[in-house]
């Protein structure tokens, strides 16, 4: 949460940042050297994820043929199937 902090000050001894906030009263943060947060090194950067090896296509099991040739002729068969059923349902209705 951000608050406006009106005055910034140290004291005599310069051991300690005092601050005052309207609403939220007086902050004083050490200064000391023991106090200072000391820079921490950023991790090495990791390594890119390398891919995982692409399987190789395996065939059917059943048939030992690819599956796009399966696939092909059933596709085409449903597809004929589906001219047919509009052909015939557009002409029932004339």
């Amino acid at each position: 949460m951000a608050v406006p902090a009106y005055e910034l000050n140290t004291n005599p001894q310069g051991t300690k940042l005092v601050l005052t906030t309207h609403g939220r009263g007086v902050w004083a943060l050490d200064l000391t050297a023991a106090a200072v947060a000391r820079p921490v090194p950023a991790p090495p950067p990791a390594a890119a994820p390398q891919p995982r090896p692409r399987a190789p296509r395996a065939p059917l099991p059943a048939t030992g043929s690819p599956a796009w040739l399966v696939a092909a002729p059933l596709f085409a068969v449903a597809v004929l199937a589906l001219r047919r059923s509009r052909r015939t349902g557009s002409s029932a209705t004339d």
